[in-house]
């Protein structure tokens, strides 16, 4: 069985607030010295993809279409444990997510995937559209918000997250799975070993510059001014310090 995990890398979303800047011209993220990294979904993606090659050996490659240095993050990947990395290079950081799985389809239609897994949302826009598109244009099935996939006699085996619970889904069909975060897909930290074997595995990288009309036009993008207050509660003992604020929580409707 062949497995394709498609990962977006994203500046890392945990930056402090300080280095958070906009380009308000080109309505984007400015990247300067921030690192790059896969998004989170998509690591969880990868680790459930990695839990199958542990138990199957299937072969498990790794997907992503980037404008940013993706050395590190796709270093990473190979490191956990994927086997091969196919890189496409694009000028431009946001592209429509039909565009986009058009792109990704075009670029993976004749590789015979019988599972392709991604994160159910992207780290950076919000996004939740791949999944569906890329299922339809390749005829495939397609599960949603899912955490977990095995594979049993011949079929996938995935449980999908629902209201409170989960239910556990069957089928011998090609499969694209959109991932969410859960205790059993946490994923795994390379050892020193993998990290230095991840140089020796392949990466494929190509590059386009796509001519087409997006489906998506950013109108506007603002920065959320955060205003920041302290103050300080006087009074002669703990007790009355305490008091005064409950009732300042209580006026504020926070208790």
């Amino acid at each position: 069985m062949r497995i394709l995990v498609l990962l977006k890398l994203v500046i890392d979303p945990e930056i402090p607030q300080s280095k958070f800047k906009i380009d308000f011209e080109n309505k984007n993220q400015v990247v300067d010295d921030n690192p790059i990294v896969i998004s989170t979904y998509d690591e969880n993606a990868l680790e459930v993809a990695l839990k199958l090659k542990d138990k199957h050996n299937f072969e498990v490659n790794v997907f992503s279409i980037t404008p940013y240095d993706y050395q590190q993050p796709i270093k990473k990947a190979l490191a956990m444990g994927a086997d091969k990395a196919f890189v496409l290079k694009v000028p431009n950081s946001f592209i429509d997510s039909i565009n986009l799985a058009k792109l990704i389809y075009d670029y993976i239609k004749q590789e015979d995937y019988n599972l392709i897994l991604t994160g159910y949302e992207s780290a950076d826009w919000g996004h939740r559209s791949i999944p569906p598109v890329i299922s339809s244009l390749l005829d495939y099935k397609l599960i949603t918000y899912s955490y977990s996939v095995e594979y049993e006699q011949n079929n996938w085996i995935i449980r999908k997250l629902v209201g409170n619970g989960f239910v556990v889904l069957k089928t011998n069909k090609n499969l694209v799975v959109s991932i969410t975060t859960h205790q059993e897909n946490q994923p795994r930290y390379p050892k020193v070993k993998d990290i230095m074997m991840a140089s020796k595995k392949p990466i494929i990288v190509d590059e386009i510059n796509p001519n087409f009309e997006s489906n998506l036009i950013i109108e506007k993008i603002e920065q959320p001014k955060i205003k920041k207050e302290c103050q300080f509660i006087d009074g002669k003992d703990a007790h009355e310090k305490a008091q005064k604020l409950y009732n300042k929580l209580k006026e504020l409707k926070l208790v």
